[in-house]
């Protein structure tokens, strides 16, 4: 009986050694990450017209074209205006000015690219999820 209590005792401790081992270097399991993002990142995928609702604001649209020679446009946005776009790993970053108390400011937005499913756009803007459609 000593010796069967040893080997579910080794046992234990394997299990829990490699447990902890596993914990510890973290869990590549391909389940873990996003299932779409290396679909997505064909630029070509992303030419078009992406528009979703204003916020607070449900009967108007906005978004952003995006052109196949690099150049942007924003859509029913008076005080944003996207100029040009490129895509770098699973990120859209859309290069605009800004408009706003006299002031022209240049900046960058830059988006976490989700998913793109059929004509749907899934985007990520800091920890805000974002869906457009595409209606070009």
């Amino acid at each position: 009986m000593k010796y069967y209590g040893r080997i579910v005792t080794v046992l234990g401790l394997g299990i829990l050694s490699i447990s902890l081992l596993t914990a510890m270097h973290g869990n590549n399991d391909p389940i873990d990450e996003p299932q779409e993002n290396n679909a997505i990142l064909n630029k070509n995928e992303l030419y078009g017209e992406w528009v979703a609702p204003i916020p607070g604001n449900d009967r108007d649209i906005q978004g952003f074209a995006l052109h196949n020679d690099g150049t942007a446009r924003s859509i029913n946005m008076a005080t944003l205006n996207y100029q040009l776009w490129h895509v770098n790993n699973d990120k859209l970053i859309l290069t605009a000015q800004s408009f706003g108390n006299g002031n022209t400011l240049a900046s960058q937005e830059i988006f976490t690219i989700d998913s793109l499913r059929g004509n749907r756009l899934y985007l990520t803007n800091g920890n805000k999820p974002l869906v457009y459609w595409r209606v070009k």
